[in-house]
């Protein structure tokens, strides 16, 4: 093989795997789970402070997100604290789910 063939078998092995665009996605898919996140904090303490419910829906996605953020990062960095903390986030996202679908706190 020449300079010029393996140049071309590069390019296309790593075609579709722009560093600046594979960034820009990752910070972009953070700031949006952090808006949203943020949004249904923001709506969960509105309805309890407006309206006088408690609507689990709302704090069932946050506990979600982090119960996901967290549990990446134990599988990644493998320290048994996140670990902990994701698993009790999950139970927390399970039974605020239970909450919200048995009509408690409306």
């Amino acid at each position: 093989m020449n300079r010029e063939e393996i140049l071309a078998k590069s390019r296309q092995e790593n075609k579709g795997n722009d560093p600046v665009a594979v960034d820009i996605k990752a910070k972009g898919l953070q700031l949006g789970a952090k808006i949203g996140i943020t949004m249904a904090f923001i709506l969960y303490f509105a309805d309890m402070a407006f309206f006088d419910e408690r609507n689990y829906g709302y704090y069932s996605l946050f506990a979600a997100f982090l119960t996901a953020f967290w549990g990446y990062k134990a599988s990644r960095t493998k320290e048994t604290r996140i670990g902990i903390a994701a698993g009790l986030m999950g139970f927390v996202t399970a039974v605020s789910l239970i909450l919200h679908f048995t009509g408690h706190g409306a």
